[in-house]
């Protein structure tokens, strides 16, 4: 039989990239190692200057805000170019010379001095006439009220027997000689921006809260659901910064704004009541079958005072929305933990003074009241307190502000 050569050497050549390109993949299952050598550009362990490393792919440069993003599985990591240590900064710069800025990144927070105007409906310095009575300042045309808190003593900390009672909220009786005016929720951020510029995605941007400077884009989209808007309080700002927007608003206003001391923020929170929170009586009265007037007192409910882990659906919530207390005060009581002018010492109480105190001298946390909407209602009682560090920030602590008058002459 004839064989045709050409039949033969055509077959042959046919089977031959199969071949090696099973030899290919054996190879590659045995020796893993070698497929790294032909990753991608910019797939790599990436090294910061605080010491953490990250995993992943270089993703796009942004020459405007200088950010770089990270693509790993699952997530995406935004990070300033000076978080990364000097060998991968100069790794970046030769890989982004030719880069152009990301059309969609969002421009750098304004460091120009926010142009404030102050209006009052009164004069601040003058006391009120009656605990709850309202005086307004509207900042750049927005109208923000106070609650007139008068000078009275109170019961501050809680009875032993109170229940979820803890040992460093000593009962003792203060005095507040002075009253004060107080802002009837917590500053909003709407309020925030009016007075600073920036919106707490920019303080996000800014200040990259997560652990080791790094927070992922992702984070960004969870502050949309965490509670962004006009109406919700601020977060995501430390006590100092809360320190900075007081000083702000002093200058412009010519008024005594300030975080509240401790005493005055659980005063303003008890507006005159004595248990675990500041639940006031309610009367009904009704007719009874023969004509006559009978009345009804119940109390009203924590819960209806009060954003706390069973009903803040997993976030911050528009200010307002909840019962006012006896002097028509809100959230004081969840949404967000507010930060007080105090130090924090576990053991202040037992030597506070009786009238005016205003914390320890040496400390180093700062208090903060109320609980927030991650708390179990026992941590919003009127009594509970807790610290954190001067330059702690996250999505559970805000704060509202008071306007103490001048001395009167």
């Amino acid at each position: 039989m004839k064989i045709n050569s050409s039949s033969s050497t055509a077959s042959t050549f046919r089977i031959f990239p199969a071949v090696i390109t099973l030899l290919i993949f054996l190879f590659g299952l045995a020796f893993p190692a070698a497929a790294q050598e032909t990753a991608p550009a910019g797939e790599r362990e990436w090294q910061l200057i605080d010491g953490n490393r990250i995993s992943g792919t270089f993703e796009s440069f942004d020459a405007g805000s200088k950010t770089v993003r990270i693509r790993a599985p699952g997530k995406e990591y935004e990070l300033r170019i000076n978080d990364f240590s000097p060998e991968d900064r100069e790794y970046l710069r030769i890989l982004t010379a030719a880069s152009e800025p990301a059309a969609e990144a969002a421009p750098e927070p304004s460091e120009e001095p926010v142009d404030i105007s102050v209006v009052t409906s009164e004069n601040f310095n003058t006391p009120g006439t009656h605990a709850g009575q309202r005086r307004s300042m509207t900042v750049n045309g927005v109208e923000f009220r106070f609650c007139w808190c008068p000078p009275g003593t109170f019961k501050m900390g809680s009875p032993e027997d109170e229940e979820n009672h803890e040992n460093f909220e000593t009962l003792h009786e203060v005095t507040l000689t002075r009253g004060f005016w107080i802002l009837e929720s917590e500053v909003t951020q709407q309020f925030w921006r009016l007075v600073t510029g920036r919106t707490v995605k920019d303080e996000l941007r800014l200040h990259q809260p997560n652990v080791g400077g790094v927070f992922e884009v992702d984070e960004m989209k969870k502050v949309d659901r965490l509670g962004y808007g006009n109406d919700y309080p601020v977060y995501f700002i430390s006590w100092t910064e809360a320190n900075e927007f007081c000083a702000a608003l002093s200058e412009k206003s010519g008024l005594s704004v300030s975080l509240p001391t401790e005493a005055q923020w659980e005063y303003a929170c008890r507006a005159g009541t004595l248990g675990p929170f500041a639940t006031t009586q309610i009367e009904e009265v009704s007719l009874d079958s023969s004509g006559r007037e009978t009345t009804r007192v119940t109390m009203t409910d924590p819960v209806d005072l009060c954003w706390f882990i069973q009903n803040s659906k997993d976030g911050v919530q528009p200010v307002k929305k909840r019962q006012p207390n006896a002097w028509g005060i809100y959230d004081m009581h969840g949404n967000v933990a507010e930060m007080c002018a105090d130090k924090y010492s576990k053991d202040y109480y037992a030597v506070s003074p009786a009238q005016d105190p205003s914390g320890p001298r040496n400390g180093e946390y700062r208090v903060n009241r109320g609980g927030c909407w991650f708390s179990y209602l026992k941590f919003c009682r009127s009594a509970s307190r807790y610290r954190n560090a001067e330059d702690y920030r996250y999505n559970d602590l805000g704060f509202r502000i008071v306007v103490n008058p001048a001395p009167q002459k």
